[in-house]
């Protein structure tokens, strides 16, 4: 195939003759470099050439096909001159091109890579690499018999502070939490963002449970500190759930699960806090969870009820008012006192709708 290949593109560069035909070789060059590689092909297609760019030029002389007898020409059918270092230095230019192509293919794949591995806004891992780097790490416990931690950061009252100095401000409070975050970690940790404002924090081979919780407080305490946001002064909190693996023995999804829990158990005790998870811990936050789904459903059904209570004048000796409190007629627990529910309601933002919902009752029972 090669020598055929090379008869059909000799007898064309014969026929273009003079700096035609040596365009010819060149691009013939290119061809068979592309088709056949180098190495023994790149040898036999400098001669083939050499012999093509010799005939193009006798023929493209005045002296005619009699340029073949002098020397020079005889060196050129050889492939020793002219010719083949055309063809090598050409051969080195394409392999440059080639060289170079590949170098940006490599920085492409790495930066995709990277973009599909890592958070566009503040750069650190995202779920995906988080899960990877713990499936590592769990391996990594199982074979040393060895402690890790992850911790779930979560910043309280984001979405509010967010929606006062407005996004392009917001991203740059994520951009210092993430900062602060790497200061407190150790260069074999990972720090990553989930979503919005939620981190995660995986500390690899520590000695004992207590010193994942000293990282939880480290962090918290360099949270709390003031940052400078384009000459504004802005202070977030955090709620850190903690979960603990002995020796590498839960899955990936159940010790983010665990971690999970735990910060929500965290925010439900007044935020700005920090709960390491434990198994009863999941039976509680769980409750707590169905509860917080009744709640409205409750509305709807009109489990609510208003009971009052005097209030004293204690000076005049009678009764000045009436205080009206919400009651619960869950459906299952029975009479639920205030103190049961409100303090969810207000977590949840329950208490406005609930509130409304209070004012005719009250004046219906007036008017009664």
């Amino acid at each position: 195939g090669l020598a055929l290949e090379a008869a059909g593109l000799t007898a064309m560069a014969i026929g273009a003759g003079g700096p035609n035909g040596i365009l010819w070789l060149f691009y013939a060059g290119a061809y068979f470099r592309s088709t056949y590689g180098v190495g023994a092909v790149r040898v036999l297609t400098s001669l083939t050439f050499s012999a093509a760019y010799l005939t193009a030029v006798s023929i493209s002389s005045p002296r005619g096909p009699a340029a073949m007898a002098e020397p020079w020409a005889l060196l050129q059918v050889l492939g020793l001159l002219a010719p083949a270092g055309i063809m090598h230095a050409l051969s080195l230019a394409l392999d440059r091109q080639e060289r170079a192509t590949n170098r940006e293919r490599e920085v492409l794949e790495q930066r995709l890579r990277h973009q599909a591995l890592h958070d566009p806004l503040t750069g650190l891992a995202n779920r995906a690499l988080l899960a990877s780097h713990l499936e590592t790490a769990l391996a990594r416990a199982r074979r040393h018999t060895r402690h890790l931690a992850v911790l779930l950061v979560d910043l309280d009252g984001f979405k509010f502070l967010n929606d006062r100095v407005g996004h392009s401000q917001g991203d740059l409070v994520l951009m210092a939490v993430a900062d602060r975050l790497r200061l407190q970690i150790r260069p074999t940790d990972t720090v990553a963002r989930l979503g919005s404002d939620e981190f995660a924090v995986l500390l690899e081979e520590i000695d004992e449970p207590e010193s994942a919780v000293t990282v939880a407080r480290r962090i918290r305490r360099a949270l709390e500190e003031p940052m400078d946001i384009e000459g504004r002064e802005l202070q977030v909190r955090a709620s850190v759930g903690i979960a603990v693996s002995e020796a590498g023995r839960e899955p990936v999804d159940d010790l983010l699960r665990n971690a999970d829990v735990a910060m929500y158990a965290a925010k439900t005790r007044g935020k700005g806090r920090h709960e390491v998870f434990r198994s009863d811990t999941h039976g509680s936050v769980l409750d707590e969870l169905e509860l917080e789904g009744q709640l409205r459903s409750g509305l709807d059904r009109g489990e609510y009820v208003l009971h009052y209570q005097p209030v004293l004048d204690l000076e005049a000796g009678g009764i000045a008012g009436l205080e009206a409190l919400a009651r619960w007629n869950h459906p299952t627990r029975g009479l639920l006192a205030p103190a049961e529910f409100i303090p969810l309601a207000e977590r949840t933002g329950f208490v406005v709708p609930l509130g409304r919902w209070g004012k005719p009752e009250e004046v219906a029972d007036a008017a009664a």
